[in-house]
């Protein structure tokens, strides 16, 4: 067989197709950037759910005087319901599911809020009477976290619990389906 002949043809059939190959060539280029974009889309969330989901806490939100729900009356949350929180979290009922707590009252929390939100306007409107006082506790199972919502919800001074779990799992969700798009697009 000629060698020659082969490639003499192959480069024509080439340029008598140049729209053809180009559009191939671009189709291809254009879905494998997709398949490896879910790709790796898809191990960096299974890498970051694994940092973040073990880092989770359970967030104790305490009533302040802005307060106008079932278990707050417009007052700011105090010392007796705040030591009765810390009792219920102290208790043996409780010591199995928890690992630590710590508690930051208004002035911790303005703190952290100016740091937060340096050079913010929000930051000169805001003051400190305004933050909750919050008892922040790490479960040793954070898949847990519901004993904690279910011993706190409805107690006098407390205005909410919040599971930072549950907001990781909705911006996993979306991290998911836009790499579940970007294959069903590739």
């Amino acid at each position: 067989m000629r060698v020659g002949l082969v490639l003499g043809e192959v480069w024509n059939g080439f340029r008598r197709n140049l729209s053809v190959v180009i559009s191939v060539v671009l189709v291809t280029f254009v879905s494998l950037t997709f398949v490896g974009a879910a790709i790796l889309m898809q191990l960096q969330i299974q890498q970051m759910k694994t940092f973040w989901f073990d880092r989770a806490q359970v967030a104790v939100y305490l009533c302040t005087d802005y307060d106008q729900s079932a278990t707050c009356s417009g007052t700011d949350a105090g010392e007796e319901e705040i030591a009765a929180v810390q009792a219920a979290l102290d208790s043996e009922t409780l010591a199995p599911y928890i690992e630590d707590t710590f508690f930051v009252d208004h002035e911790q929390a303005y703190e952290e809020f100016t740091k937060q939100f340096e050079g913010n306007p929000i930051v000169e409107i805001t003051r400190p009477e305004q933050l909750n006082q919050t008892f922040w506790i790490k479960l040793k199972d954070p898949s847990r976290s519901d004993i904690i919502q279910e011993t706190f919800a409805g107690i006098p001074g407390v205005q909410s619990v919040s599971d930072q779990r549950s907001l990781l799992d909705r911006i996993f969700l979306f991290l998911g389906v836009a790499s579940y798009t970007a294959i069903a697009i590739a």
